[in-house]
């Protein structure tokens, strides 16, 4: 299989991906890894934010899958959205706020940054 196609299929992957988390939001179910502070207090409102968020991202995806081109600039919002988390996992006292660990948050993280890497590696490998 070509770098290219592997690339299509993972930005397809990560559409379908933030489609569910879009989803879940929209219907206030926290799933872990859809939900990211699933085990965190959350109000309606937010979550019809985050759910409108969500099917922004899933239709970057599926546009950036048809036309490879654009995928720096996919690349850089997936960069500052991991930072963002990394941040909020930073500054956030999760304890005091809800008694729970902040650990499932850095673990959700983690996969999302390995998935951003991921992209990156077959971005440069497609464009051999």
């Amino acid at each position: 299989m070509s770098a290219k196609t592997v690339l299509k299929y993972s930005l397809l992957a990560g559409a379908f991906y933030f489609a569910s988390v879009s989803f879940v939001h929209l219907i206030g179910f926290k799933v872990p890894m859809l939900y990211i502070y699933f085990n965190v207090p959350s109000t309606r409102y937010q979550d019809q934010i985050i759910s409108f968020l969500a099917f922004g991202w899933a239709m970057f995806f599926l546009a950036v899958s048809y036309n490879l081109n654009m995928i720096k600039y996919l690349l850089t919002a997936g960069l500052v959205a991991v930072l963002a988390l990394v941040n909020i996992n930073l500054t956030n006292d999760f304890r005091a706020m809800a008694d729970v660990s902040s650990w499932p948050f850095w673990l959700q993280t983690v996969v999302l940054a390995i998935y951003a890497a991921w992209l990156l590696f077959f971005s440069f490998k497609a464009k051999r």
